[in-house]
C-alpha cells in the first residue's frame, strides 16, 4: 500500500473542492495521479467511512492524516460520494 498517496488524496479531497467535484465526476480520473492500491482506490471510490478508517488505521501513524482532529474535518459527517455511496469530508 501506499500510504502517503492515500493520505494525499484523503486531504485533497476533504479541502480541494474542485477535486472533490472531479472525483465525483470521474474517480478514475481523479485517482490516476495518485500511486495507491487498486483496494485503496476501491475504498475511496465506495466512500465507506468504516473501510477508511481501517485503511488508515492500517496505516504507520507517523504523518497518518487524522480524520477526526479539530484541524481537519471529522469523519462523523458524510457528504454524497460517487454512485450514492458516502465520502466523509465534512465536520
Amino acid at each position: 500500500m501506499s500510504a502517503e498517496q492515500f493520505r494525499k488524496c484523503m486531504h485533497r479531497l476533504m479541502i480541494d473542492e474542485k477535486f472533490l467535484d472531479e472525483f465525483k465526476a470521474d474517480p478514475d480520473a481523479a485517482l490516476n495521479e495518485y500511486s495507491m492500491s487498486a483496494n485503496e482506490a476501491e475504498v475511496l471510490k465506495n466512500g465507506n467511512e468504516d473501510e477508511i478508517r481501517k485503511v488508515l488505521g492500517s496505516m504507520p501513524a507517523d504523518g497518518a492524516l487524522d480524520v477526526g482532529s479539530k484541524t481537519s474535518p471529522s469523519a462523523s459527517s458524510v457528504t454524497e460520494g460517487v454512485s450514492g455511496s458516502a465520502l466523509l469530508l465534512d465536520d
